[in-house]
């Protein structure tokens, strides 16, 4: 059955409040058993906090748009008082132990980011107070998310939290590349994920694997599938880390296209958690160095567990492998344990590097933020460029690898790899030209 959000009195004028009528259409539909919950093209629907329940399929048309009420003040005030039961953050559409929850359609949700900046930098904006996440299912199974737009969200975009069986597909992501955390899709304890075929652009990272302090219950992230998806961030177009309070595993990425990013595919382990067992395939990455306001040196590759502070010791990557990667960057495959049991049999194979500048900024910086390796927020600086850095691995292998060097940098490029505190390196096929 179709519940229309018109008969419940929404407007669809981009004034009124829409969001009373929205939740008596959601509550009427799981009431009756499920259903779509349905808004009619053409129209703007302005609204504050949405709850979606089970067997909801919340459909937004094609020429519909689902607004953000910009007033700040209104927005937070109305979800901490409607929602007070709940360890939910701050969201705008959110569901909360409930099953077979989908969002649909080919219309726009509209985050109204751009009302939530405080802080303007000449290359970042920024917020001291609280943003929304646009969509949050936490502790939900059987969520789906396919082919609506979103634009200009105020905070992560869609952040799946102990949920079990996600499906996100041909959706687009159209953040600020601006906006500081306006990440796109943030996986957070969450188990059987498929993505797919979704186009994404935001500040921070596209695509974060994560596991937060406050959600350890929700156990492990695990068995998650990436594919076919085009990226573009200001950070790291796919990322596992900062936040790693619990285990990743079993997590394949392939035929993905990464481009004007700081950063290609990331590990970025800073806490207690362990990765083990990612594939990744087939994928085109390009990266630029950028403004120290944003993690990443232009690293298309970036292997790293390092403390994040003195005395909790971060967790070990394991059974890595990377496969069938063609790279254009301006900085190396930087691959970094600051204890050599902590990335532990990794291969990279088939891996092509084409080096040149592409940007204004600095060569010979490396980026370990946040730890306390070098400083917590400071940059490592090199006389030289190599190809590969690694430091601190036992039993890496690379295995053939083409790399060119444009003019354009071949001051700073002079070797292949440099390699410090590490055991069982394998070298097989590396053409440097």
């Amino acid at each position: 059955m179709v519940y229309n959000i018109l008969n419940y009195g929404a407007k669809g004028d981009g004034i009124t409040d829409d969001a009373s009528a929205i939740q008596k259409a959601i509550d009427e539909c799981a009431k009756n058993g499920g259903g779509q919950v349905y808004l009619p093209s053409g129209k703007v629907y302005l609204s504050t906090s949405i709850e979606l329940k089970t067997s909801v399929d919340f459909h937004i048309a094609s020429g519909a748009v689902l607004k953000v009420l910009p007033e700040k003040e209104k927005l937070v005030q109305d979800f901490l008082t409607a929602y007070p039961h709940t360890e939910t953050p701050l969201a705008f559409i959110w569901a909360f132990n409930q099953d077979h929850v989908t969002i649909s359609g080919d219309g726009i949700i509209e985050g109204s980011g751009g009302a939530f900046i405080e802080d303007r930098r000449e290359y970042l904006d920024g917020s001291r107070g609280q943003r929304p996440t646009l969509i949050v299912f936490e502790n939900c199974h059987h969520c789906t998310c396919k082919d609506f737009t979103v634009k200009d969200s105020p905070f992560w975009t869609l952040h799946p939290i102990g949920c079990n069986d996600v499906y996100i597909r041909g959706i687009r992501i159209l953040n600020s590349l601006r906006l500081a955390n306006s990440d796109g899709i943030d996986l957070d304890h969450s188990k059987n994920v498929r993505i797919s075929d979704c186009h994404i652009e935001s500040a921070d990272d596209c695509i974060c694997f994560k596991n937060t302090d406050g959600s350890q219950h929700y156990g492990a992230c695990e068995n998650i599938t990436v594919t076919n998806c085009t990226l573009i961030s200001t950070s790291s177009a796919i990322k596992i880390g900062t936040g790693a309070h619990g285990d990743f595993r079993n997590i394949t990425i392939s035929h993905c296209a990464i481009s004007a990013s700081n950063r290609g595919i990331s590990i970025q382990i800073r806490d207690s958690g362990n990765v083990e067992n990612m594939i990744v395939t087939d994928c085109t990455v390009e990266t630029r160095r950028f403004h120290a306001d944003w993690w990443g040196q232009g690293e298309p590759i970036y292997i790293t567990s390092v403390d994040r502070s003195k005395g909790k010791t971060s967790g070990a990557i394991r059974n890595l492998q990377i496969r069938n990667i063609i790279c254009t960057a301006e900085n190396s495959v930087f691959i970094y344990a600051d204890k050599k049991e902590k990335i532990q049999d990794a291969i990279l194979e088939n891996i092509t590097l084409n080096f040149k500048k592409m940007s204004k900024w600095p060569m010979n910086l490396y980026d370990l933020r946040p730890s306390c390796v070098y400083g917590y927020n400071k940059l490592y600086q090199t006389d030289k460029t190599p190809a590969i850095f690694v430091h601190g691995t036992e039993n890496l292998k690379l295995k053939n690898f083409t790399i060119n060097v444009d003019e354009s940098v071949k001051e700073w490029f002079d070797v292949p790899v440099i390699c410090y505190e590490s055991i069982g390196l394998k070298i097989d096929g590396i053409e440097f030209k």
